[in-house]
């Protein structure tokens, strides 16, 4: 066995309350696997799942490693989880609605006192009319933003990413407040009024309807590349904890939002992985294939470097595969190609009546300065 066929083995054992299969003396490479599993941010479940063997199938040291981080995955939880209870307190007491999605809070209700995680950021939904009001709380709740830009430039890279980003003084912590699901260039469509009238109150918080929380972990895996495993488990324990969720609506609202062969394409990866079977319209042969690739690519990892999405400012054969449609690649490539990030404003600080030149300076910064440079640096 493998370490990647092992891990996915793990993983679904978690979901199915079950013991993995391990025979007796197998060696899957045990550093291999670990380093493949903290890769995936899935090492906490790993351990659970290992736990369940009996005693001797996993090397001792190997237990020892894996529960220790499992505690501090715990741990981390808690204190995650009362960071967030305090950010979410203070929003509300300056009356900003907020919603705490992904993360902590979501492993806590479909994981229970099963390790998952760690979760690095903290991810608040708000809406798009308190980003500014939210992100005063936030500071005053010691966290800071991008304070070297200027209004007009911060506005234009929210306005692009649908979030802000802010960092705890001390480092601990980012929380991400967010007012749309994706950046902008994706052309994602979410009607956030919708979503804000569909939201419940559950555990003592403001919470997404079923279906509109699966679709938001279906949009940012999917945003993600599905390049951590964490992701599909999370999307998986979501699915098995809430039975009731609505799929042909989950279906509907992925037409009218372009993420369909988003949804197609989680879909096939949950059959392959877990054999859970949501209601979608048949893949087609390109998102098959791509769905075999990223399952490749997973056994491919063990022992290599951490994998990562291709960064949101560059264009990502996948998530183009993943636009519903021509228009919808089009638009794609147009926005990513021409839309300014944070680092193309600091490379040259123009006044916010010139803001229109960041577009000719990303063009020549990304596709001309950098290639060059990169080049003399290999032959360097």
């Amino acid at each position: 066995m493998t370490p990647a066929a092992l891990l996915l083995d793990c993983l679904r054992a978690i979901a199915a309350d079950t013991a993995p299969e391990l025979a007796q003396d197998a060696d899957p490479g045990w550093i291999a696997f670990i380093r493949l599993a903290l890769q995936h941010q899935v090492c906490g479940l790993a351990a659970t799942a290992l736990a369940r063997l009996p005693p001797g199938r996993v090397p001792p040291p190997i237990t020892a490693l894996l529960q220790a981080h499992a505690r501090e995955i715990l741990a981390h939880r808690a204190v995650s989880l009362a960071e967030l209870t305090r950010l979410l307190a203070a929003l509300e007491d300056a009356a900003i609605p907020a919603m705490p999605i992904k993360g902590p809070a979501l492993h806590q209700r479909v994981f229970a006192d099963i390790p998952a995680g760690p979760s690095r950021d903290l991810d608040i939904l708000i809406r798009r009319a308190d980003a500014e009001a939210a992100t005063s709380v936030l500071r005053a709740c010691g966290y800071t933003g991008d304070e070297d830009l200027s209004a007009r430039q911060t506005h234009a890279l929210g306005a692009f990413r649908g979030q802000t980003i802010l960092r705890r003084d001390d480092g601990c912590f980012l929380v991400e407040p967010h007012w749309s699901y994706t950046p902008a260039t994706l052309g994602i469509r979410i009607d956030t009024d919708a979503v804000w009238a569909r939201a419940r109150a559950a555990a003592g918080l403001r919470l997404m309807a079923p279906e509109d929380e699966a679709a938001l972990l279906v949009i940012h895996g999917g945003k993600e590349e599905w390049t951590k495993l964490k992701w599909l488990a999370d999307l998986a324990a979501f699915i098995r904890a809430t039975p009731e969720i609505d799929w042909p609506a989950v279906q509907t609202a992925a037409r009218r939002g372009r993420y369909d062969r988003m949804l197609r394409l989680a879909a096939i990866l949950l059959d392959r992985v877990y054999a859970i079977r949501i209601a979608t319209a048949k893949p087609d042969a390109a998102l098959t294939t791509l769905a075999g690739t990223i399952i490749a690519r997973w056994h491919a990892e063990a022992g290599a470097a951490e994998p990562e999405a291709a960064t949101i400012s560059r264009l990502s054969p996948t998530r183009l595969a993943l636009c519903d449609g021509p228009a919808a690649r089009a638009r794609y490539i147009l926005r990513t190609i021409t839309t300014p990030r944070a680092a193309h404003y600091r490379i040259v600080r123009l006044p916010d009546r010139l803001t229109f030149l960041y577009i000719p300076l990303k063009l020549a910064h990304d596709y001309a300065a950098l290639p060059l440079w990169r080049r003399l640096r290999r032959a360097g």
